[in-house]
């Protein structure tokens, strides 16, 4: 499923590099910790919104798996000119209260939303457009399937796994991810920085730093529009992956 393309070099092995740039959360991606708190920007729930009837709908909700526990929604739109978007509004329903419940949100012109933990399977999805004065309506709903079992991927290297994976804009085309690392017994030979290919349904090898250089600089507008994830690695295999961060596209 993986791809290795390691054509984009790392910055220099210094690890205090850019110390003090000030870090940027993602928005368009749930981590496993909480179904209904996994995006900055969400809320408990969307349902008390007023309508907005003059903001075309999404269309076409559709999920593809990326792995036992992985997925992606994507939604089809078209945007009315006079009245554009904000973002949109991501819910699933709770089948014991029946409620809908937003799990995130994604940017304007943003037409997919991952969905990584296996606490994201079991449940119905639907997708709004929403701006200043409210919501549209909603997609159709799609239904992820439970996750009845469960695998660990390549952890037989005993490696710690990255955290807290951010990034910085540098520039309108540059953006330097960082994330933290606890070394454990086993030493890590470096880190794997990997971007989905939404297209093609696949993570896909960027690059890759040294050991404890825990950062990597992404040149170019191509790397704008992507998901990234970052593991430990040695010889022996790589550590579990860590959560997610969303890149705008380039307007």
């Amino acid at each position: 499923m993986f791809t290795a393309c390691s054509n984009t070099t790392s910055p220099d092995d210094d690890d205090d590099l850019y110390a003090e740039e000030d870090s940027s959360s993602s928005v368009g991606v749930s981590s496993d910790d909480s179904l209904s708190s996994s995006s900055a920007d969400s809320t408990e729930t969307s349902s008390s919104s007023e309508a907005n009837k003059s903001l075309a709908s999404p269309s076409s909700l559709s999920y593809t798996q990326l792995s036992t526990t992985q997925w992606i929604l994507t939604w089809s739109y078209t945007q009315d000119e006079k009245t554009p978007e904000s973002g949109f509004i991501v819910q699933y329903l709770d089948l014991e209260t029946s409620e809908w419940i937003e799990v995130g949100r994604s940017n304007a012109e943003v037409y997919h939303y991952l969905l990584s933990g296996e606490e994201f399977g079991g449940y119905y999805y639907r997708v709004a457009a929403y701006d200043d004065d409210g919501i549209s309506s909603w997609t159709s709903e799609v239904y992820i399937s439970a996750v009845t079992t469960t695998t660990t991927e390549e952890t037989e290297a005993g490696l710690a796994s990255p955290t807290s994976l951010s990034y910085s804009q540098m520039s309108s085309t540059s953006w330097l991810l960082t994330w933290s690392y606890t070394q454990d017994e086993v030493a890590e030979t470096g880190f794997i920085i990997q971007k989905l290919d939404i297209d093609a349904s696949e993570w896909v090898e960027v690059g890759r730093s040294n050991a404890e250089v825990y950062h990597y600089l992404l040149e170019g507008e191509e790397y704008a529009g992507y998901y990234y994830r970052v593991c430990a690695y040695n010889d022996d295999g790589n550590s579990s992956w860590s959560s997610e961060v969303y890149i705008d596209a380039i307007e």
